[in-house]
């Protein structure tokens, strides 16, 4: 009966236990690797040395990308937090 559930005969139950912290270590880890994801899609404005006057306006030119990593960001967030609270209860 134990084989057929991929245990060893051998095996004590602390052994077959469920290791949630490892679990929750890699969720951890690829919530981690996605909000680096997100990084990755904001673009920097390419100014000539002469330009650096106006880095304020070509930043705000990109709004729209810093608005929606900053939403994306709070979402992955929240799925992070909750899923610590759902393991933690």
């Amino acid at each position: 009966m134990a084989e057929d559930l991929g245990f060893a005969e051998n095996e004590t139950l602390e052994e077959r236990a469920f290791d949630y912290a490892r679990t929750v270590a890699l969720s951890d880890g690829v919530f981690a690797i996605a909000l680096t994801l997100l990084v990755l899609n904001i673009t920097v404005p390419s100014l000539a040395p002469s330009q650096h006057s106006e880095l304020g306006r070509r930043l705000l030119d990109h709004r729209s990308e810093f608005v929606s990593y900053a939403i994306s960001f709070a979402v992955i967030s929240i799925f992070w937090i909750r899923h610590h609270v759902f393991f933690r209860g």
